[in-house]
């Protein structure tokens, strides 16, 4: 009896305080969903801007206080490149950016590696004037996320993004949960019932078990032999401490050269030298440098190249192994080897794809990542990069 008494005091102490916690909780959420709704209508039509991957320690933002006074046209008496020009010279891969266009954001974007990039790409725009009037800070953004996530965000928001009238259904019907939810306060209240108390038994102390080591990646047997191939490291000497033609060395910066060079070693001539080739093509008008070199310029050198054939340019998307490896294997089995410029790990890297297996696993001559390894290496064992941005098939003519 003093149980009920004391059960029905409770309820009437707590009911009133219930119902203005639940009720101050609807003002709260109307008042966000409306300012939510101001912020869509503010944006216009504009598209959708993509949500940061999770787990991702990213930035998505216009670049902000960049230096600019020595880049315009008018400091450095220049020729501007139009957007055309520009866009078709990307991209641009740099140690620790890369500058890509997006076509669908109808923005510039700068993929950063690491947190010196934005500095990187800043003194990049100082070298490079030419840039400057169609590499405007509107123009631009930059993220640490690469240009496809960007786009693969793109598409998650676009599919999730509710039409106004699914909205409205969908703010209706939490409207009436809140509603139900007040309304059967009373009689969730009367329901209560006493829980006891339970005092737990003791439990007896597991034994320890055995963790069980970590898996290391382990290269699968070695495919069919490439004997004749020449093999460079750029990490390494004698050529990893040599100095690039427009600055750092072959250790930071020089897997373009040094991947030509393997090609046209094994295909023309020991003497082109991963040295000689990084001279030869600065002498063709080619920057090879701290941000690295440009796919098109080592595509035009090699092509004035006596002795060796080479395919047009693909363009790959910077997609997976398993979205290139029907594409090279096409080659490979007529034999043709692929140059192919990568993405590992948000570092523009040049390889030497020298052979695809029937488990689709792409084994490549890697400048960097195949030192002091049995080439070639087998790429797939970093998945899910590399992500293949460019390509082109090579062939001793």
């Amino acid at each position: 009896m003093y149980y009920e008494i004391y059960r029905a005091s409770m309820i009437k102490k707590i009911l009133p305080i219930s119902i203005f916690v639940l009720f101050f909780i609807i003002i709260l959420l109307l008042g966000i969903q409306n300012m939510i709704k101001r912020q869509t209508t503010s944006q216009g039509t504009g598209g959708v801007i993509p949500t940061l991957a999770p787990g991702k320690q990213g930035k998505y933002s216009v670049p902000t206080g960049i230096v600019r006074q020595s880049t315009s046209a008018s400091a450095t008496g220049g020729t501007q490149l139009s957007a055309q020009e520009v866009q078709g010279r990307l991209p641009i891969i740099a140690p620790n950016f890369t500058l890509s266009y997006s076509p669908r954001m109808e923005r510039y974007v700068v993929t950063l590696a690491d947190d010196t990039a934005t500095q990187s790409y800043a003194a990049w725009l100082v070298q490079n004037p030419s840039f400057a009037t169609e590499l405007q800070e509107q123009n631009v953004i930059l993220s640490k996320q690469p240009l496809k996530e960007l786009n693969d965000a793109l598409d998650t928001a676009e599919k999730n993004k509710l039409s106004p009238e699914m909205q409205a259904k969908k703010d209706v019907q939490t409207i009436n949960t809140i509603v139900d939810a007040l309304m059967n306060i009373p009689q969730t209240l009367q329901n209560i019932t006493p829980i006891p108390i339970i005092l737990p038994s003791p439990t007896p102390t597991p034994s320890p078990v055995p963790t069980a080591s970590p898996v290391i990646p382990v290269q699968s047997p070695q495919p069919q032999s490439t004997s004749g191939y020449v093999y460079y490291s750029q990490n390494v000497a004698p050529y990893g401490p040599l100095a690039l033609p427009n600055g750092c060395t072959f250790d930071y910066s020089g897997c373009g050269p040094t991947t030509a060079a393997m090609i046209l070693s094994s295909y023309v001539s020991s003497s082109y030298t991963p040295p000689q080739v990084a001279s030869d093509m600065n002498k063709a008008g080619a920057v090879v440098g701290c941000y690295g070199s440009n796919m098109y310029d080592i595509y035009e050198y090699m092509a004035r190249t006596p002795g060796v054939k080479l395919s047009s340019i693909m363009t790959l998307g910077s997609g997976r192994a398993a979205t290139v490896v029907n594409d090279f294997k096409n080659y490979i089995d007529k034999g043709w080897t692929i140059l192919a410029l990568v993405n590992n790990n948000n570092i523009g890297h040049y390889i030497w794809v020298t052979n695809v297996t029937a488990d689709g696993s792409i084994w490549a001559y890697d400048p960097a990542y195949g030192t002091g390894r049995p080439a070639p290496l087998n790429e797939n064992l970093y998945a899910p990069y590399p992500y293949y941005i460019l390509a082109f098939a090579v062939k001793k003519n």
